[in-house]
């Protein structure tokens, strides 16, 4: 079977894989984002705290995905969610936050502290410089860490077959046991177009976010 052939008889349910793939990683991602922001945010000015919190998240990062993948199977199957995309979603999830809370405190620390206290001044409370102003001038760093995550994210999950969780890692492991070469290159080509996708949805976004900085194809051409 050559890969034109492959595509021709199972080319909805690539099509059906990449969109489970697709929305593990998407709610993987927004838990993440949920989380850590908000945790980046709070370790912010407290040194001692934020090192233990990003210690931690580093060793847990340290884990091997197909290790972390088990130990929620063992640890979820007295609640009979040992298998399927809750266990998955979890992992993607505990995988994630890692970047964007390292990236959020990061790029909190790297604020000119002059334009801060020009905020502060102004009248501004605390918590209103940390939106006005803070969080605008970090979103380019904290955004990468969310692309580093989404991205990072499509190839772990490529494991959640593995546990039912579905996604485009069914073809990968099911063309090795069948010896099938176009199962496993076109699963393989469909992670890593996801991949790109993500990462090149993830910049649009942060363009259109942040309004005042240059488009890529500006710069490009300049």
């Amino acid at each position: 079977m050559s890969i034109a052939q492959f595509i021709a008889g199972y080319g909805a349910e690539v099509v059906q894989r990449t969109l489970q793939h697709l929305s593990m990683v998407a709610v993987s991602l927004a838990l993440a984002i949920t989380i850590a922001v908000p945790l980046g945010v709070a370790i912010t000015g407290h040194e001692r705290v934020a090192r233990w919190v990003i210690e931690a998240a580093s060793i847990l990062f340290t884990v091997p995905s197909l290790a972390l993948f088990a130990l929620l199977v063992v640890a979820l199957a007295p609640i009979h969610q040992g298998t399927g995309n809750v266990p998955a979603i979890i992992a993607l999830t505990l995988y994630s936050v890692l970047p964007i809370v390292r990236n959020t405190y990061i790029a909190l620390r790297q604020v000119d502290p002059s334009t801060v206290e020009a905020a502060l001044g102004m009248g501004m409370t605390p918590s209103q410089t940390m939106v006005h102003v803070k969080l605008p001038l970090a979103l380019p760093l904290i955004m990468a860490g969310i692309r580093n995550s989404g991205v990072m994210a499509v190839g772990v999950a490529t494991i959640a077959t593995l546990i039912g969780g579905g996604g485009l890692g069914h073809f990968i492991f099911e063309g090795i046991a069948r010896t099938n070469r176009p199962m496993v290159i076109v699963g393989t080509v469909a992670i890593t177009v996801l991949g790109l996708a993500v990462n090149e949805g993830l910049l649009l976004l942060e363009e259109a976010l942040t309004p005042g900085r240059p488009r890529r194809r500006k710069q490009n051409h300049d």
